[in-house]
């Protein structure tokens, strides 16, 4: 029978959009990064800083930290995010333990 949204949108005649999530580590990440410091995710790159060019405070490290261990599946194990100087080492570190 569906869930409600797909049977309010079978009634109007219109279709439910499933929220995309994004494919790829430095995809994923940045989303993560964006939401917790209100930045655009297209600002962030491989090369962005964490701390300087973000404006994260250390609460936004705590949450990126925490989002990314859920997100990837992955324990820091005594680091957070803000042990990492840039978005592109995170993304390395999280494909290396993803091996």
């Amino acid at each position: 029978m569906g869930n409600l949204a797909d049977q309010l949108a079978a009634k109007f005649g219109a279709e439910t959009q499933e929220k995309e999530k994004p494919e790829g580590t430095l995809a994923r990440l940045a989303l993560i990064v964006a939401e917790a410091t209100g930045r655009d995710v297209q600002e962030i790159q491989p090369h962005t800083r964490l701390r300087d060019d973000t404006g994260a405070t250390s609460l936004d490290l705590v949450e990126i930290t925490v989002k990314t261990e859920e997100a990837f599946g992955v324990r820091l194990e005594g680091h957070t995010v803000a042990d990492f100087d840039t978005v592109g080492d995170v993304v390395q570190f999280l494909d290396s333990a993803a091996r």
